[in-house]
């Protein structure tokens, strides 16, 4: 059979008294009485212990307030609590920003000037006495085609003129080009139990 062990109290510094009689008033314990190594006794009272491991009890004191040099009077300091508030940083959540970048195909039109010529055959038929030189008439470049006619007497004949002018036209060169921007994905994650946020892989960016 087990034998159970004697209780004992610890004072602040560590010191260790065996508790070996409880004071009782009618049928409340006030206190107990705690007997030293050194043989010396001090009186507690009940509200000053508080529990430790096992039959082990601590209090906020030193032994030196309960035990006095005449081994029969007792000091007994009057203690009293007084709540501390402590205030602790705690991540609630952590905002995680992810840039990636979005491929889109885009349609880009582009206005383009080109020239062509454009030749009108214009019939004269007029006889003239010397070649007539090319002339310009506005955005049209009057060419005479001129031919010889064998007759009693020679003479020039204007056949028709060549009225060649620039004729500027536009037309939509349509062309498909693949353009990239960025968008922001944002990502809200809870913290751990410990207070610390949990590690994630960001995503590699898309192209």
């Amino acid at each position: 059979m087990a034998t159970r062990r004697q209780p004992f109290v610890v004072d602040q510094d560590g010191v260790r008294g065996t508790i070996r009689e409880y004071v009782i008033d009618g049928s409340r314990t006030t206190g107990v009485i705690v007997e030293l190594a050194d043989g010396a006794r001090a009186t507690l009272p009940i509200d000053l212990l508080r529990h430790g491991n096992e039959d082990a009890y601590v209090i906020p004191a030193r032994w030196q307030y309960f035990v006095s040099n005449a081994g029969h009077q007792v000091s007994i300091p009057v203690v009293a609590e007084q709540p501390t508030v402590e205030i602790r940083q705690r991540a609630l959540e952590q905002l995680r920003v992810r840039r990636r970048v979005v491929s889109e195909q885009q349609v880009v039109e582009t206005p383009v000037w080109r020239q062509r010529i454009e030749v009108q055959h214009v019939p004269i038929d007029v006889y003239v006495d010397q070649w007539p030189q090319p002339r310009q008439e506005g955005d049209t470049l009057v060419v005479p085609v001129v031919e010889e006619e064998v007759t009693v007497i020679k003479r020039l004949r204007v056949r028709e003129e060549l009225r060649v002018r620039l004729v500027n036209e536009q037309h939509v060169d349509r062309q498909t080009v693949t353009l990239r921007r960025h968008e922001i994905d944002l990502e809200r994650e809870a913290p751990s139990a410990d207070g610390e946020t949990a590690q994630q892989i960001p995503p590699s960016l898309k192209h």
